[in-house]
């Protein structure tokens, strides 16, 4: 049994290098060990190829399901900012089916039934999903919001321009923002971009919640009139509003998670002391296929309340 989770366990791992496998690469390319050497011809290369052909093939053909699928699954790697370890939707994709085929493994090896495994398979692999999700619109309201409090800095002392406002205020930014405004001050100062080459770049590494911002500020610094000032004042005041509404919204929110949270701790405290001082019911989860079936139904449902605390997220944007 110890082996055989060791095997799980190295083969989740192992999907993990597939998913980073582009920044593997990007690391192991400045050396080139012998075993870097191995993992590059056995998987790497062959890896990255099968990457490009999935996209091309993704992009070619917009008009398909599997676009949209691409769209959902590049949507999570952009929130959680997953793009700079240069993750792609297709290692995403066969991380969350390796883990799926992981635990797909386990049921069949504990239950002895592969019709658990393969609905094990399903359920895990609709489980991930759906954790990715909920993680990502997690990831996506905290970047709005530090995205909105550097915008209300910058908004207030910029008569001077925009590129001399985010020069006197960066060292003010949040970490997780300053190292974008870090990039777009060295591609202005050292790499000859031109002032609106690296917002629209800015833009694009820190979404749609920056764009309204990223216009005016090219717009402002190419009329250079003191006079447009006041264009940002409305930026602020969107702000105020989106933070009113997230405040009202978040508090329903926060109510539905804490009764899903006290409610699964009574039912897993209920069921680990069952399971400890009951005979019978530790027969029945340990000896019997529907006994395990049970298990995989509360995973199950689980997985489908967090799905519906995803979608109510997803409604709040």
């Amino acid at each position: 049994m110890i082996s055989f989770l060791i095997n799980i366990g190295l083969l989740i791992g192992f999907s993990l290098f597939l998913m980073y496998n582009r920044y593997i690469l990007s690391f192991i390319s400045e050396r080139l060990h012998v075993v870097d050497k191995i993992y590059y011809k056995l998987f790497g290369e062959r890896l990255n190829d099968w990457n490009d052909r999935f996209e091309k093939y993704v992009e070619v053909n917009k008009e398909g399901l599997l676009y949209k699928i691409y769209l959902f699954f590049k949507d999570i790697l952009f929130n959680l900012d997953m793009e700079k370890y240069r993750v792609t939707v297709f290692g995403l994709l066969q991380f969350i089916i390796m883990v799926g085929v992981s635990i797909g493994l386990f049921f069949v090896y504990w239950s002895g039934s592969m019709v658990l495994g393969v609905s094990a398979f399903g359920v895990t692999s609709f489980f991930m999903i759906v954790l990715f999700k909920f993680l990502s619109l997690m990831a996506y309201e905290k970047k709005e919001a530090l995205i909105m409090d550097t915008e209300d800095l910058l908004a207030m002392d910029i008569k001077d321009g925009v590129y001399n406002a985010i020069l006197r205020y960066n060292r003010s930014f949040h970490p997780d923002i300053k190292i974008y405004f870090d990039i777009f001050i060295d591609n202005v100062k050292n790499k000859g971009y031109s002032f609106k080459e690296a917002m629209l770049l800015l833009n694009r590494q820190l979404g749609n919640n920056f764009t309204d911002f990223a216009q005016k500020a090219i717009l402002y610094e190419e009329k250079a009139d003191d006079d447009m000032v006041d264009i940002f004042s409305s930026i602020v005041e969107v702000n105020r509003y989106k933070r009113l509404l997230r405040y009202e919204s978040n508090k329903k929110f926060e109510q539905l998670r804490l009764q899903f949270i006290i409610s699964l701790l009574v039912i897993v405290g209920y069921c680990v002391i069952t399971y400890n001082m009951d005979g019978y019911i530790r027969h029945v989860f340990n000896d019997t296929v529907w006994g395990k079936g049970l298990l995989l139904g509360d995973i199950v449902l689980v997985t489908i309340i967090l799905a519906y605390l995803a979608s109510i997220k997803s409604k709040m944007f």
